[in-house]
Formats: C-alpha cells, sequence, structure tokens
C-alpha cells in the first residue's frame, strides 16, 4: 500500500486540489509532482519515486537527514520564515526553494506544506520550476553509510573522489584533531539513541583542509543489525557568496 493511502481525508483534499484534481495515488505511482511525508522535525518519513527520479536521492537517503540540508543556504531565511508561518496556522504555498540533486547542483522547486498536529506530520506537494541551477557552484556531496557490525564506511559522491575511505577508523582519521572526539561521540551516541547526527567538522580532502557538514541517522534492519547513513557536504561552497559561482 502507497503510504498516500494511509493519509487523512483532509490531507488527500488538500494534495488532491494542488495535483490540479487528479487521482492521488496514480500521482504518487507516476505523477509529475513530489509528494511526501515528514515528521515535525524535517525527516522524512515517505516520499514518492518522483523524488529519486528528479532529485537523484533514494529514499533512504533522504530520510536520514532533516529538509533543512538539502535547502541552498540562499532560501534558508525563508525558509525559517515560511515553517514558522506553517506552524502557526497550519499550511504554507508557494514556497520557492532551490533543492540539493545528488550530483551537488540544484534545482529551483515550488512546494506547499500542510502541518498536521493530530499526527505531527508535514505533508508536502512540489514541483519542479525547470530549472537546473547550475550556475550555482556545485557542492562537493558525500553519501556514507557505516556498518559498525562489519567495519566497513562506504562513501559515492564527489566529496573524497578519488579515494573515500573504507572505515570509520580510516574517515576519523581525516577529521581534525579538534573535532573527531565529539564527532565520534556524536556518531555512536546515535546507535543507542537514535538522535540525529548534525555538525561541521574540519576535514582532509584531497583539496585541503575543508569544513564539512556532516548529517546523518542510524537505522535498526530487520535482522536488528543497525547501519548509520547520512549526507556530508564541503561547506565552503555552500556558502558562497550569493550561492554562485564565477
Amino acid at each position: 500500500m502507497s503510504d498516500q493511502a494511509a493519509w487523512p481525508a483532509h490531507v488527500v483534499e488538500w494534495a488532491t486540489e494542488r495535483i490540479g484534481g487528479r487521482s492521488l495515488s496514480e500521482e504518487w505511482e507516476r505523477g509529475p509532482m513530489l509528494l511526501g511525508r515528514s515528521d515535525f522535525h524535517g525527516f522524512y518519513q515517505a516520499a514518492n519515486t518522483r523524488h529519486s527520479e528528479l532529485l537523484g536521492w533514494t529514499i533512504a537517503e533522504l530520510a536520514s537527514v532533516s529538509w533543512w540540508e538539502f535547502v541552498h543556504p540562499d532560501d534558508r531565511d525563508g525558509m525559517v520564515e515560511g515553517i514558522e508561518l506553517l506552524m502557526k496556522i497550519g499550511r504554507w504555498d508557494d514556497a520557492e526553494v532551490g533543492f540539493l540533486i545528488r550530483d551537488g547542483h540544484y534545482r529551483r522547486t515550488r512546494w506547499s506544506f500542510l502541518a498536521d498536529p493530530d499526527d505531527e506530520f508535514i505533508y508536502c506537494v512540489g514541483q519542479d520550476d525547470g530549472v537546473d541551477f547550475r550556475e550555482w557552484v556545485r557542492v562537493r556531496v558525500g553519501i556514507w553509510q557505516w556498518h559498525p557490525s562489519a567495519g566497513t564506511m562506504t562513501w559515492s559522491g564527489l566529496l573524497f573522489d578519488p579515494h573515500p575511505p573504507t572505515t570509520y577508523a580510516g574517515f576519523l582519521a581525516l577529521v581534525d584533531d579538534t573535532d573527531r572526539s565529539r564527532l565520534d561521540e556524536q556518531v555512536r551516541a546515535s546507535l543507542l539513541t537514535d538522535d540525529p547526527i548534525e555538525d561541521t567538522v574540519r576535514v582532509g580532502l584531497v583539496l585541503g583542509p575543508t569544513p564539512v557538514r556532516f548529517a546523518g541517522t542510524a537505522h535498526r534492519g530487520p535482522d536488528g543489525n543497525i547501519h548509520v547513513c547520512g549526507i556530508a557536504q564541503a561547506i565552503d561552497e555552500r556558502a558562497a557568496s550569493g550561492g554562485q559561482g564565477g
């Protein structure tokens, strides 16, 4: 059963209106709109496959960090104001967001949000504005997974290209001495508490020491094994003046 099949009636009515009266179930399965549900902390609980098709992220990757991690720095002040409005009146329409895609570029997207205080979920309906903002500086992104039981760590993306660390210890060795223990404590605590990992640390990359935003969450598999996954982004490019490159 698709996630939207369990949405409350008033949410279905709201979402159906925003997709032009089309079938919500068909839109979820094969439509052009971005449909999803997050908790009040901004973590996706469900998303349709259009997210992966347009933005490149898997559903598991989207759920591993808060929505905030995908928002372009230029749009964050407006996002804060919009979320305050959403929490106050329950709705926010026509939110324009530069959304980070998996290859490190941004796409301009437009969203409507509905906050449901009863179930403490935020429902979203988004659309692509048809603009791939490649004039913005490309972010060096790393998508990571750590499997404590196996002792392995995997990376994809540009952050550690061409030689990503293959173990957690190898990754920590690249983190600056002043940040290493703090990050390690936070990551290991997440295994016990399921609290999200969110920190900025200095990492030795190919181009030299670089501030990196490191975020993720722990997940328990059906066999009880825990793995931690998340997204890391080089801050020097994310915070470039005006968000644009020359």
